[in-house]
């Protein structure tokens, strides 16, 4: 558990900022702007919440579900 908590909260917090900045429907600056600055109170909540899953497989899949936006958005910007 604690390498989900140490590892997978950080991943999945820059994750879902990157999700925001991508396709919010905000200016490309506001937008932006939201995704970094909402990284660090995800952060906080994450590294709160993973510690109370019940297995450590269901930590990683949060942490993965919350960054899958964000790998998808980088994903089309680099092959798209």
């Amino acid at each position: 558990m604690k390498w989900a908590v140490s590892l997978g909260a950080p991943l999945g917090a820059v994750g879902l900022g990157a999700g925001i900045a991508r396709y919010a429907p905000l200016d490309g600056p506001l937008a932006l702007a939201w995704g970094q600055h909402l990284v660090v109170p995800l952060w906080v909540t994450l590294m709160c919440i993973l510690p109370l899953q019940k297995s450590v497989a269901r930590a990683w899949l949060l942490c993965l579900g919350l960054a899958a936006p964000g790998l998808v958005g980088l994903m089309q910007g680099v092959f798209g």
